[in-house]
């Protein structure tokens, strides 16, 4: 099993982490240096590598925020065929809240050689097939947006200051219910 803490940035993971954890940045980690987006085959098979992950491995992601950047990183993951993955329920805050141990160790983790499946475009929509399948259509069929309400309604809801954690475009799909991811 392989624990990593994902963050905005690894920050948080320097004040401490689950014992054996090993950080993983949104920003740095699951983003191609030069744009915003579902990073490479080339990338993730990179980075697993770089933290020692196997095709077999299980993979445990938390971190901050709801979890909200660890379940991006579950996705992501998933996207490139790895599906021995969890995500820790609760997040860091439940850890905390739980009183569970904290490390500030950096685990010792020996390099692979990951190699990820090519991206499975079964659980990724585009814009349109959205509007081809899903808008208007028949009843069983739901659109969830798990932004905030504010981001939903089409105001910035976010305190971060940093324009990629913002959508470009306000508002929400026609028909879409809003479950915020908190």
């Amino acid at each position: 099993m392989v624990a990593l803490e994902v963050g905005t940035d690894d920050s948080a993971y320097h004040e401490g982490h689950v014992p054996g954890a090993a950080p993983l940045s949104w920003l740095d980690d699951l983003n191609e240096l030069d744009r915003r987006g579902v990073p490479s085959r080339h990338h993730v098979e990179l980075l697993l590598s770089s933290r020692g992950i196997a095709r077999d491995s299980h993979v445990v992601l938390y971190g901050e925020d709801d979890n909200v950047f660890a379940a991006y990183a579950y996705w992501t993951l998933r996207y490139f065929g790895h599906l021995r993955l969890s995500l820790l329920d609760g997040g860091r805050r439940a850890w905390l809240a739980a009183g569970a141990p904290l490390s500030e160790a950096m685990p010792d983790r020996v390099p692979t050689r990951y190699v990820a499946q090519d991206p499975d475009d079964t659980i990724r929509l585009t814009r349109e097939a959205v509007l081809d399948s899903y808008l208007g259509a028949n009843g069983g069929t739901a659109i969830v947006d798990c932004r905030s309400e504010l981001e939903y309604r089409g105001r910035p809801g976010t305190a971060t200051d940093l324009p990629l954690l913002r959508h470009r475009l306000g508002g929400h799909i026609p028909g879409a219910r809003n479950v915020p991811y908190a």
